[in-house]
């Protein structure tokens, strides 16, 4: 990498080695004095599974709401807006078990979500775009997925390559992001109805779909705002995003 590039990414950079600085320090203090097992293994591994943390009755609920795509539909993603009204009801399953205190851990006290989302992943087959293993361009934020749907043999997982969420990456697009030669063994994710699962998408995930069982979810996103973030208030980039998304502040 030339040091014209290096310079341009800057901010990019910076921004990362903050992050992972703080995070370091946020793991010591968890490990020997608060012992909070979710936010460490967060840190640690880029994602955590939790298990059965929304109710069954409004997983389906969500399910015989959103669920209204073509079944011959030939694209890879279908999605649906939630409502707001759905949108705190998740929020209030998450706080009650904990799961915005971990957000807030991992990413700071300002959160904004936006991208909330009902999730259908067809039966078609890809190898582009985002079913490749990459990271999101976005430095470090989090998506949580709801898992609406069983599982069998050719359900597409979540794919994560473990400990990637902290490390450096510079990138002027999106084919500097992708990694469809990686010759890394990822972890495969598989949720049950009800099952959260968080992740980082600045760790290296997704891969090859190559199941033909669709897969239903639903997926918020968090981020933090601030002058160290991605999305900083006091810059036009910043104040373009919070405007583009529309999303919800979360403090």
């Amino acid at each position: 990498m030339n040091i014209l590039k290096l310079y341009r990414l800057r901010y990019q950079l910076i921004r990362q080695i903050f992050f992972i600085i703080n995070a370091k320090i946020k793991l010591f203090y968890k490990i020997f004095f608060k012992k909070d097992k979710d936010t460490q293994k967060l840190i640690n591994n880029g994602y955590i599974h939790l298990k059965s943390i929304i109710p069954l009755e409004f997983i389906n609920y969500l399910e015989n709401k959103y669920q209204k795509f073509d079944p011959k539909e030939q694209e890879v993603v279908c999605q649906r807006d939630l409502e707001n009204k759905d949108l705190e009801k998740i929020f209030f399953y998450f706080n009650q078990n904990q799961i915005m205190d971990i957000v807030k851990d991992y990413l700071g006290k300002k959160i904004y979500s936006y991208q909330n989302v009902y999730h259908y992943l067809t039966e078609t087959k890809s190898s582009v775009s985002s079913w490749q293993p990459h990271h999101d361009c976005k430095s470090n934020r989090l998506k949580a997925y709801i898992w609406i749907s069983n599982n069998s043999s050719k359900t597409h997982p979540l794919y994560y390559l473990k400990k990637t969420n902290l490390t450096l990456k510079l990138w002027m697009d999106q084919n500097d992001s992708r990694f469809p030669k990686i010759d890394k063994k990822m972890d495969e994710i598989f949720g049950k109805p009800g099952d959260v699962i968080i992740f980082d998408t600045h760790g290296i995930h997704s891969n090859f779909k190559t199941g033909t069982e669709p897969r239903k979810t639903v997926i918020t996103t968090f981020e933090n705002i601030g002058i160290f973030s991605r999305i900083n208030p006091f810059k036009k980039k910043g104040k373009d995003i919070l405007k583009f998304h529309n999303g919800i502040y979360l403090n």
